[in-house]
Order: C-alpha cells, then structure tokens, then sequence
C-alpha cells in the first residue's frame, strides 16, 4: 500500500480552496471599507515582526489585523512624539 498525496484525501471533495483559507482566516475584515485604502510594502526586521505578532495576541480586540495595529502603533507614536 503507497502513500497517499497531500491533496489525495480531498480528491472528489467540491472544495474552493481560496474560500477556505479566507473563512478560516483571522483577518477576514474588508479593509477598505474601515478606510485602510492605500496599500504599502515594508521590509521588517524578524524581530518587530515577531514583537507585531505578540501585539497582536494580547490586543483586546481578537480579530484586530495587522494593517489595523500598524495603523494604530503609528498614530500612537505620532501623537506621544510630535503632537502638543
């Protein structure tokens, strides 16, 4: 008896993968629609990512994004370093 692939078993299965992924996903929100319109591409280090990841999970809001809380740190930051 051989094994068997990884996609052997849902073979026959009427499955929408991408439908899948996204009703299992956390971050489920439609972002533009909270006003999070433009889109950008930042290299981060291992480390903040892992310090956004640990943000995340004690955040009170569970289903809060990553968007939202990179949102959020920068208008903090903003408002503790420049605004009087």
């Amino acid at each position: 008896m051989g094994s068997k692939g990884i996609l052997e078993g849902i073979k026959g299965k009427d499955l929408n993968i991408e439908a899948e992924k996204n009703l299992h996903s956390k971050e489920v929100k439609n972002l533009e629609e909270l006003g999070y319109a433009v889109k950008r591409s930042f290299n981060l280090k291992p480390a903040t990512v892992k310090v956004l990841q640990e943000i995340k999970l004690k955040h009170p809001d569970l289903s809060i994004t990553l968007s939202e809380l990179v949102d959020e740190s920068i208008n903090l930051f903003y408002q503790t370093k420049y605004s009087k």
